[in-house]
């Protein structure tokens, strides 16, 4: 998940802009600055990550607590984080697929049916590498 650390120039499903930076804090997290550009103008979502090496998992939540989630490691292309959105009764789960080294697909995604459906999202490209 460190691979991540550094600056992605994404678009959101809906073809929304948006500057994500990864950086690392003085407790060893993983801080994602997400900076959209939407319609209604710019909105900034921060999104922490902590791994306990103990257990082998990580957990992360959306600061204002909207979203929370755990997951293990990576597998292969994929990372999935099974958790909820404040709110809403459907579980919930944020899924990372590396579409290559300087490239990934980030989608939240509900369990409608007894399907993964996604509700938003971005592809994201490293910048200045």
């Amino acid at each position: 998940m460190f691979e991540l650390v550094g600056e992605w120039s994404c678009e959101t499903f809906t073809n929304w802009p948006s500057e994500q930076r990864y950086t690392v804090d003085e407790s060893d997290r993983l801080v994602l600055r997400n900076d959209l550009q939407s319609p209604d103008g710019p909105v900034t979502i921060v999104q922490r990550f902590r791994f306990n090496s103990h257990a082998k998992r990580w957990s992360t939540y959306i600061d204002g607590g909207d979203f929370s989630a755990k997951g293990g490691e990576w597998l292969e292309r994929r990372w999935n984080l099974d958790g909820v959105w404040r709110g809403i009764s459907k579980p919930a789960r944020l899924v990372y697929t590396f579409l290559g080294p300087d490239a990934y697909r980030r989608d939240f995604q509900l369990l409608e049916a007894g399907r993964w459906r996604s509700s938003s999202g971005e592809t994201c490209y490293r910048v200045g590498e």
